[in-house]
């Protein structure tokens, strides 16, 4: 089962669904040139694999995409808020996962 929130606007978007680590991270390269930036994810476990939904929108903006432990996601969120180069990052979406089991 799915669910999703959707809004008004026109602006351009993209959906990938069902798709291993790897793939995704190839989707969202492909969809970032093409000027989409990553707005939510989720992962679920189907078949005995790990897979990826991704929602994307029309943006321009600096955005940044991490996985990791919960140690890593802190570590991350408190680096990326604190600002850089390019300035701060908030976080905007965060899903949780286990990897590695069975169904």
């Amino acid at each position: 089962m799915f669910a999703g929130v959707y809004r008004a606007g026109k602006y351009g978007h993209a959906l990938s669904v069902g798709v291993e680590w790897q793939d995704f991270l190839a989707r969202r390269l492909e969809f970032h040139k093409a000027g989409l930036r990553l707005v939510d994810v989720a992962s679920y476990s189907e078949g005995g694999k790990q897979l990826f939904a991704g929602v994307f929108r029309a943006g321009g903006d600096l955005s940044a995409f991490k996985r990791g432990s919960w140690h890593d996601f802190i570590s991350d969120w408190q680096q990326l808020s604190k600002g850089g180069l390019f300035g701060s990052l908030r976080l905007v979406s965060v899903d949780s996962f286990v990897e590695g089991q069975e169904e």
